[in-house]
């Protein structure tokens, strides 16, 4: 019994919180490069899928992110200690792409790892988490996954 009334409890205070805005009313759907390719992604591939997801339309049923996985930094700046885009798979930069996605009518994604390293050994974002997140905002970046 002390078991459902808390239940009702915790039931009532989310619903007195909750924000009535949208999100979160179905899951965030759309396309990650992880499971085609790796890390052999670029830009112009990721492109290519997000052009796709809009071709084929995926986007029209819900599919609204492009998300970039692993391997797409290489390092940190040693004075700001920013992120580093490769700028060989992403000569364009990563605002530049959000800016592709954005006019394609999807949301852009983008992975880090709450470690050292990711899972390809590229740069975590441990100790640089509040830095990260500045930067993936200043890149507009509008979702993050995060390992």
């Amino acid at each position: 019994m002390i078991a459902i009334y808390c239940l009702c409890f915790l039931s009532l205070i989310y619903q007195l919180y909750a924000l009535n805005n949208g999100v979160g009313i179905k899951p965030a759907m759309g396309y990650n490069v992880w499971n085609a390719v790796h890390c052999d992604v670029n830009e112009t591939f990721f492109k290519a899928q997000a052009d796709l997801l809009v071709k084929l339309g995926l986007k029209d049923l819900g599919y609204n992110y492009a998300n970039l996985d692993d391997c797409w930094q290489v390092g940190r700046d040693n004075i700001t200690n920013k992120i580093i885009v490769d700028s060989t798979k992403f000569p364009s930069g990563i605002a530049s792409l959000v800016t592709y996605i954005n006019k394609l009518g999807l949301k852009m994604g983008i992975y880090s790892d709450a470690g050292v390293n990711t899972c390809a050994g590229r740069p975590g974002s441990l100790n640089y988490e509040v830095i990260d997140a500045q930067t993936y905002a200043d890149w507009g970046i509008e979702y993050l996954k995060y390992e």
